[in-house]
C-alpha cells in the first residue's frame, strides 16, 4: 500500500504508544531473533541489503537492526541501543535534541516514521516518504520508509525499511533547472542565429545557415536527453493528437537528409508507403522515429539509400526505416539493452530509448530483422487510436 499521509487527524485513528522497560525490551528481542532468524541464511540476506531494516515495539523502541541500519546510526551491535527510542538512536532534532520520547514532539504529528509505524501496529503495510532532521544540523533527509505489521506471541511489532532517496529528489530537481536553463539559453541561441542569416553578407550566408542547423541540432539533442529521463523515471505524459503517417514521414526524411549523418547518403520514401490518420502524441513519436532514422544512417556508407515507409495493418498504423547493412549477431542480441552501444562509451541510448517510449508511452511495438541479404529494417507499429 502506498500512501501519502500528513494530517494530523490520521494520527487520532491511530493506537497510543507503550512504553518498555529495557529489559523488557531485551526479552522481545530475543523473541524477535528467535522467530524471524533462527535461520541464519535469512540474517544473512538482511544484513547484505542496501537499505536500512530494523525491528521496533509498539513503543517505538528498536528491537533489531541490520548492518546497514547499525553503521547509519554509528554502532557496532544492536546490543549498544537495544530498546532505545528509534528517533534517540536516528538522532532525530525532535526527539535527540530536546530530550522528548519518540513520537511525543507536537512536530511528530506530520513525522513519516511515526505515522507509518503505528499504522501498521494496527495492522497496515504501509509506503511513504519520511523527512529527518538530525539534531546536529538543520538539513533535512529524506528517506522512503515501508513498515509492516508483525505479531509474535501476541506482541505487536513492526518491520522496517528505509532508504535515502535525499541525493536521487535532489538531482532530479537539478535536472529539471538544468533543462529549463539550457533550453531557454538554446533558444536565445537559436533565436539571434535565425535573425544573423539574413542580415551578413553573401559570403558568410552558408556558415550562418550551418550554425542555424546545428543549434536545432544541439536543442534537439537536450529533448532527446530530457525525454529519456523523464520516460525511465515514468514521469513522461502523453498528449496525443491527430498524425498523418505520410506528412510526418516526409517532414522527418526532409529534415534528416540535412543532417550531418547524411552527407553523401540519401533518405527516400518508398514510393507504396500509404497515407492514413492515427492518434498518438506527435512529439514523442518525432523522436523515435527520428531516432530510427539516425541510427540507419549512421550504419549506412555513402552512395547507398535509407528508406523509410508507413502503412496501415488492420488496426494499426506500421513505419519501416531500411538500410542496406547488416547488423553483427551480437550486436542484434543486446541491441535495445540499456547502456549498450556499437560507438563506444558515453553512447547506447537511442535504440533502449526508441523502445522504452513505443512500448511504455505510445502502446505500440518495436522490432527489427537484420541479415546479409535484405539488410535492416526497423519497424515500429502503433494502435490507430
Amino acid at each position: 500500500m502506498s500512501v501519502n499521509r500528513s494530517d494530523v487527524e490520521i494520527l487520532k485513528k491511530l493506537p497510543d504508544l507503550k512504553v518498555y522497560s529495557r529489559s523488557a525490551a531485551v526479552l522481545q528481542a530475543k523473541d524477535i531473533n528467535k522467530e524471524l532468524f533462527g535461520n541464519y541464511l535469512l540474517k544473512y540476506v538482511i544484513d547484505d541489503l542496501y537499505e536500512m531494516v530494523f525491528v521496533i515495539n509498539d513503543g517505538l523502541q528498536v528491537l533489531y537492526g541490520n548492518e546497514v541500519f547499525l553503521n547509519k546510526i554509528g554502532m557496532r551491535s544492536i546490543e549498544d541501543v537495544l530498546g532505545e527510542d528509534f528517533g534517540k538512536i536516528i538522532r532525530c532534532q525532535y526527539s535527540a535534541g530536546k530530550g522528548n520520547r519518540c513520537g511525543t514532539d507536537s512536530s511528530c504529528s506530520l513525522c513519516g516514521f511515526l505515522i507509518s509505524s503505528l499504522a501498521s501496529i494496527s495492522g497496515e503495510e504501509i509506503q511513504m516518504e519520511y523527512l529527518l532532521t538530525p539534531e546536529e544540523r538543520g538539513r533535512s533527509d529524506i528517506y522512503k520508509i515501508r513498515t509492516y505489521p508483525l505479531s509474535i506471541g501476541g506482541s505487536k511489532y513492526v518491520l522496517c525499511s528505509m532508504m535515502d532517496v535525499g541525493d536521487s529528489k535532489r538531482r532530479h530537481a537539478l535536472e529539471r533547472i538544468f533543462f529549463h536553463d539550457v533550453l531557454n539559453t538554446a533558444n536565445v541561441v537559436l533565436h539571434f542565429a535565425d535573425i544573423l542569416k539574413d542580415r551578413v553578407p553573401t559570403e558568410l550566408k552558408d556558415m550562418c545557415g550551418k550554425n542555424l542547423f546545428a543549434v536545432r541540432r544541439l536543442i534537439e539533442e537536450i529533448l532527446d536527453q530530457r525525454t529519456l529521463l523523464n520516460a525511465e523515471k515514468g514521469e513522461l505524459s502523453v498528449n496525443k493528437v491527430e498524425i498523418k503517417s505520410l506528412d510526418l514521414l516526409q517532414r522527418l526524411c526532409s529534415e534528416y537528409n540535412e543532417h550531418p549523418d547524411a552527407a553523401g547518403k540519401t533518405v527516400e520514401v518508398f514510393a507504396d508507403s500509404i497515407s492514413c490518420s492515427f492518434q498518438n502524441d506527435e512529439f514523442l513519436l518525432y523522436r523515435v522515429l527520428g531516432n530510427m532514422l539516425k541510427n540507419a544512417l549512421e550504419a549506412t556508407e555513402k552512395g547507398e539509400i535509407v528508406k523509410a515507409g508507413c502503412y496501415m495493418d488492420g488496426n494499426s498504423v506500421v513505419f519501416k526505416i531500411h538500410n542496406v547493412a547488416c547488423m553483427d549477431e551480437n550486436v542484434q542480441k543486446q541491441l535495445f539493452n540499456r547502456a549498450f552501444s556499437t560507438k563506444g562509451k558515453g553512447h547506447g541510448w537511442g535504440a533502449y530509448s526508441m523502445k522504452l517510449i513505443t512500448e511504455r508511452y505510445l502502446g505500440g511495438e518495436l522490432s527489427f530483422t537484420s541479415n546479409k541479404k535484405d539488410g535492416t529494417t526497423f519497424v515500429a507499429e502503433y494502435p490507430l487510436a
